[in-house]
Order: structure tokens, then C-alpha cells, then sequence
């Protein structure tokens, strides 16, 4: 193996985007992806007349699927019913930025027989699905596999660079002999003052960043990589001892980054060896390599009446970019991403009166569900807040109502407070109106409705839906923080896994809405910003859950914070459904401190999208950095069937009885719709 020199290869892919469906790719078991005894299954609906099935632990079998079209796909899977199936059947395979593991309950006779989504992710080369049972517990069913494209890759300008022996290093690095290093080697180095450093040149965007390192037994649990973006220093720690998660491509998120980046691989505690292999930037893009249809603006009223003004980059607060979203007004639109973006459009109104405000935006599907538009009347300020992401509404004309303006200068800015998704800047109107803007027949503009809970009222969870009370009863408001003490866990009464549901302290919400809880995760009882051991593999942990309004109904979707088994102070996400539950994590250490940031964001199509970040103990003075769910924002299988409202809320608990006592702890939780 070769010393290698410096690589920054800037890797072109250009895919045309496509939002029709493609034909799926569909594989059925024949018996050749069998290791162990298989057999033939009398088990009700197989996939194309037939299935198999296998006993024991021993057993696995696995599904080649010839990805050609680079991009994000749904996968699923179909099995055949018996009532000594398996209930943790783990489906797991590769995407392009990890191992993905799915755990099915094959016993639910509700699901098999059909196609059940594992849920979407980024494929472009050969993936092979492999389904076993390692507890050895009941018999497992192998039928048929499926691959649904859903967007083509856009056109990307990936950043990539390797190690090289020469050239970043401070101190002595080594080549490794680490399996699956990229491009063929990889270097490691022992003892605290070791760096490594990758200088990328970049532009003024946002990137999302990934690191790729090599496994060893001696690897250090806390490889600190440290980089610069527009809002500062970022530190990630990343376990580089985890197996599964080595030797490709590991997200550390989406960053704003300015003209030059530099990535630096650390190991201040000193312990195990530190892996340093190559670095990868991926911009985030809005548009398209393909100009869009332009869209020829409607017949509007005479000059007299009407007033419109058109967005350009040079008003805009923050990072604007053109964008490609279909039908932008007048042939163009411009978007920008992040909390602290805002546009702001002068309209000059020429004589007081009454007039009605129209905006335009365009399409794309991360569009922010919480655009506020914000202008002052001469009745005062107004704010109407629209979901960008209702396509049924882009690109044309949406009235936020009639209101009463006076002469001179009208400002309509729109911003994105939540600071997810991206923003749509596009044109506004005025009309001049023959309406009366207090009339009763006028809709009224749509405000936000806040619930927010900083937990130092004297009274706990007033206004708050509580589920199962009994189960964990040492629930409280204690020093400004959300504290749930839990002690016991008898016959596991506070865990939310399959039939079990536990303690939920939850509001009532309405799609669409955003939930944050900040600073939530576990802690010792003596003090809740210690996390507690992780020596004896415990299963503890505090969150946020969705859930049906039927309290009594299976049904829910959860992010939590804490230790799972030997993946300690990781954030977990779970989908049950009719009491079978499918679940991932982050990795292990993905929040260091057992604490985290989480924002789940209920979309108007009544889908689920998940955030995370270190916990921003100064957000109302510092930008937030969220990063999606392991890089999707979706939770692992088939999530519940929502209704118009569902219950938000906060919940603690264990799985046995390892790690207790600890305590659920959070500063801050709201919900806006």
C-alpha cells in the first residue's frame, strides 16, 4: 500500500431531478441468498405464490438490489404470517452514508402479506438486504424485497479529501491496516497531542459534512472533529471504536460554511489510537441543473389598482440563492436556508385605503411549513403564517387578507423563525379593495398558536394530558427544569416498546406544528446534568412522543435521548404501529453529554420530520445548528396513520432495571402550529 499524496477531488454528478415514479425494483426470495436450513412456508400470501422460512439463530438471507439511478428510495419488505414467527426480525443493509437496522415484528399478522415500508434513504450502487434472527426465538420468514426511487440525486458538487502521511498531520501517524479504508489506506496515531487536518476550499453555502475513518479495537470513544462555519467553531464527537459505523460514510451534519473549511480529527483524552482517513462536503441544494418552466404572470388589474414588487438577492437578510422551484412569478425566485434569513419587499401605497396583500412563492419539498409574513397596517402589526410546502398553493397568488394602509412606504418581510426547511422569497401584491377589512364574511389571516413551557410555574403541566399516571408517579417542575424521577420499573411499567406504554405528560396539537424540547435527555438524581453510567448496558432514556389521540390505541412515533443497552448517550427514534414497534439510533456518543436538542416537525401532509442538535443552552441569543434524524429527519418503518390532531408530549422510562435510579430532565419544551 502506497503512501498517498493530498486528494481534494471535486466529483460532478449530474442527474436530471425527477419526481415521477420509476418502476420498482422487486427481488423475491429463491433460496440462492440462504445461509442455514430454509424451507419452503405454507405461510398466507406470499409474494409471487411463495416464501421461506427458517428456525434458530443461525439463519439469514439476503437480497441483491441493482441500484443504476442514484438517489432516495423507499424500501420494503413482504413476509408471510405464522403464529410462531419471529417478533424481531432485523433487516439490515447498507445506504450511502451508513448500516441501516430495521426490526420487524413478523408476528403481527396485520402487516405481513403485503409491502411495509423500512422507510427512505440515499442508495446509488449495489444494496443487499439481509433479514436474520438472533435471538433464535420463533421461526423467520424470507419472501420478497422492494426498491420505489423517489427523487434522482441533483446535481452535486461533492468536495472530497483524503489523508495523506505527508502532508496535516501534527505528531507521528502511521499507515493502518483498518479494514474498508477509503481509496485504499488510511493513517491512525496514539496519544493526546495528534492532529489531523483537511483544508477543503469551499464556497459561501450550506454543506452537509461526512468523515470516514477506520475500525480498530483500540479506537478512541471520543475522536473530537472540530471545523469552522459561518456561525462559529463546531465540535462533533464521533466513537470511532464503533464498528458498524466505520470504514463509510458518517454524517456530522448540515453546516453553513464560508469561503475556506478547515476539518480537524482530535483525541484530546488521549485513549485509544485515532483514526484519520478522508473528509467529504456535500452541498445542499435547492434548484436544479434544469431551468424551470417560467411561468407567465396572470392578467392583473390596471396600473392604478394594483402594485407589485418582485424579489431580487439584494434585500435580503442572510444567504439568498436563486432557486429552480417550478412557477416563480415574473421567471425567477430566490430561497435561503437557517433561522436568522429573512426578505423584506417596499410597496409603495400612493393613497390610504383599503387594499388586499397577495404573495407568491414556489415550491420544493423541504419549503419551511412556518413562513411568517410580517407588515404593519394602520391598525398595527399583522403576521400571517403559511406553509410553503402546500404545493396546491405555490406558484401563483395567496391572499393573506385585506387590511386598512396608509400613504407612503408598506414593508412585507417574511422570515423563518423555526429555522427548518427553506424560505421562498418571491413577489407581493397590493390590491386596492372594495372590501370592508373588519367584515365578518373576510377570513381571518392565520396567527401562530404558541404553547411554550420553561417549567417554573408553581403548578406542573397545567393544561397537559397525562397518560398513565401511575406508571411513573415522581414527576415534577424542580429548579426550572421538567425532572422525572424513576426508580422502579416493575414488570417494565414505564417502558414505550410494542404494547407497552408508559408515562405521557402531552398536549394536544394540530397538524402542522413544530415541537422542541430542549436540553432533554437523562441524569443522575443528585444532579440531572451529570449523565448516569452506562457500565451495565442500560436502556434508559427521555424524550419527546407523538401519538395518536386515542390514548388507549398502539400508536406512536418518539425521539429520546439516553443509553441503549451498549450504545450509550445516543438519540433513538421509534415508530409503533398497532403495538409493533421499528427502531434506530444515532450512534454511540452522539450526544456526549446525554442531553440533546429535539425539534419534531408535523408537516401539513401529516408526516413527521425529525431534528436534532447539542443542546443550545443560549438559544434565545445564539443560532441554532439542527442536523436531521441520521441525516433523513424520518423515522425508522412504517409510521401511524395521523389524524388532523395528535398528542405531543414528554415521556421518560426504562427497559429493566439496569441503570436505576435516574432522572428524565429538560428545560424547555413548546409547540407551535
Amino acid at each position: 500500500m502506497g503512501i498517498k499524496t493530498l486528494l481534494v477531488a471535486l466529483c460532478l454528478s449530474i442527474f436530471s431531478l425527477t419526481s415521477y415514479a420509476l418502476n420498482p425494483i422487486i427481488v423475491d426470495a429463491d433460496g440462492s441468498g440462504g445461509i442455514g436450513a430454509w424451507q419452503t412456508s405454507g405461510g398466507a400470501d406470499p409474494y409471487a405464490g411463495s416464501s421461506i422460512y427458517s428456525t434458530g439463530n443461525n439463519s439469514s438471507y439476503s437480497w441483491d438490489l441493482n441500484i443504476e439511478i442514484p438517489g432516495e428510495y423507499e424500501l420494503f419488505v413482504w413476509w408471510t404470517y405464522y403464529n410462531n414467527r419471529t417478533t424481531e426480525a432485523h433487516y439490515q443493509f447498507d445506504t450511502d452514508t451508513r448500516l441501516e437496522t430495521i426490526i420487524i415484528d413478523q408476528r403481527q399478522q396485520s402487516q405481513a402479506g403485503q409491502w411495509v415500508s423500512l422507510g427512505r434513504f440515499p442508495l446509488s450502487s449495489i444494496t443487499t438486504i439481509t433479514v436474520s434472527n438472533p435471538s433464535g426465538v420463533g421461526t423467520l420468514s424470507a419472501d420478497a424485497v422492494k426498491a420505489q426511487l423517489i427523487e434522482t440525486n441533483q446535481t452535486s458538487q461533492s468536495i472530497i479529501a483524503d489523508a495523506d502521511q505527508q502532508y496535516g498531520g501534527v505528531g507521528s501517524w502511521s499507515l493502518s491496516s483498518g479494514p474498508n479504508p477509503y481509496n485504499g489506506s488510511s493513517l491512525y496515531s496514539s496519544g493526546s497531542g495528534n492532529s489531523y487536518s483537511w483544508n477543503l476550499s469551499t464556497q459561501s453555502t450550506e454543506y452537509e459534512i461526512f468523515v470516514w475513518w477506520t475500525y480498530y479495537n483500540n479506537r478512541t470513544v471520543e475522536a473530537q472533529y472540530q471545523f469552522n462555519t459561518s456561525n462559529g467553531i463546531e465540535t462533533v464527537l464521533i466513537n470511532q471504536r464503533d464498528e458498524q459505523q466505520a470504514g463509510r460514510w458518517l454524517s456530522l451534519g448540515r453546516h453553513q460554511l464560508s469561503n475556506s473549511t478547515t476539518i480537524t480529527v482530535s483525541n484530546p483524552s488521549g485513549e485509544g489510537t485515532l483514526s484519520a482517513d478522508a473528509v467529504k462536503l456535500e452541498p445542499v441544494i435547492d434548484s436544479t441543473p434544469n431551468q424551470p418552466p417560467v411561468t407567465e404572470p396572470p392578467s392583473e388589474p390596471p396600473s392604478e389598482s394594483v402594485i407589485t414588487v418582485d424579489a431580487n438577492a439584494n434585500n435580503g437578510i442572510g444567504i439568498w440563492a436563486p432557486s429552480s422551484g417550478p412557477n416563480p412569478y415574473n421567471g425567477s425566485s430566490i430561497y435561503s436556508s437557517g433561522s436568522g434569513s429573512s426578505y423584506q419587499w417596499d410597496i409603495t401605497i400612493a393613497s390610504a385605503g383599503v387594499y388586499e396583500l397577495r404573495v407568491w412563492w414556489t415550491y420544493w419539498s423541504n419549503r419551511t411549513t412556518d413562513a411568517h409574513y410580517q407588515f404593519n397596517t394602520a391598525n398595527g402589526s399583522e403576521t400571517v403564517v403559511i406553509n410553503q410546502r402546500d404545493e396546491s398553493q405555490a406558484g401563483q397568488w395567496v391572499s393573506l387578507g385585506h387590511y386598512s394602509l396608509s400613504a407612503g412606504t408598506t414593508s412585507i418581510t417574511v422570515n423563518n423563525p423555526s429555522g427548518v426547511g427553506t424560505l421562498s422569497a418571491d413577489a407581493v401584491q397590493a390590491l386596492v379593495s372594495n372590501s370592508d377589512p373588519t367584515s365578518p364574511q373576510e377570513p381571518e389571516p392565520k396567527h401562530s398558536n404558541v404553547f411554550i413551557d420553561d417549567f417554573t410555574s408553581l403548578d406542573s403541566f397545567v393544561g397537559y394530558v397525562t397518560n398513565n399516571p401511575s406508571a411513573l408517579p415522581d414527576v415534577s417542575y424542580y429548579n426550572g427544569r421538567y425532572r422525572a424521577v424513576l426508580t422502579d420499573n416493575t414488570n417494565d411499567i414505564t417502558l414505550h416498546f410494542r404494547n407497552k406504554q408508559g408515562r405521557l405528560d402531552a398536549r394536544l396539537a394540530h397538524f402542522p406544528f413544530t415541537a422542541i424540547a430542549r436540553n432533554i435527555g437523562i441524569g443522575q438524581v443528585s444532579n440531572s446534568q451529570t449523565p448516569p453510567s452506562h457500565q451495565d448496558r442500560p436502556y434508559i432514556f427521555a424524550g419527546l412522543q407523538v401519538h395518536v389521540t386515542d390514548l388507549d390505541s398502539r400508536n406512536s412515533s418518539h425521539v429520546v435521548v439516553g443509553h441503549r443497552g451498549g450504545t450509550y448517550r445516543t438519540i433513538e427514534g421509534k415508530n409503533t404501529v398497532n403495538g409493533s414497534s421499528s427502531v434506530n439510533d444515532e450512534g454511540t456518543n452522539a450526544s456526549s453529554s446525554g442531553r440533546a436538542d429535539i425539534m419534531i416537525v408535523g408537516t401539513a401532509d401529516r408526516r413527521l420530520v425529525v431534528y436534532w442538535q447539542a443542546p443550545n443552552l443560549n438559544w434565545n441569543t445564539q443560532p441554532d445548528n439542527w442536523q436531521l434524524y441520521r441525516g433523513t429527519g424520518q423515522l425508522p418503518g412504517t409510521a401511524p396513520n395521523y389524524g388532523e390532531s395528535v398528542y405531543v408530549g414528554l415521556i421518560t422510562y426504562a427497559q429493566g432495571t439496569n441503570g436505576l435510579p435516574f432522572v428524565g430532565t429538560a428545560d424547555y419544551f413548546s409547540i407551535t402550529e
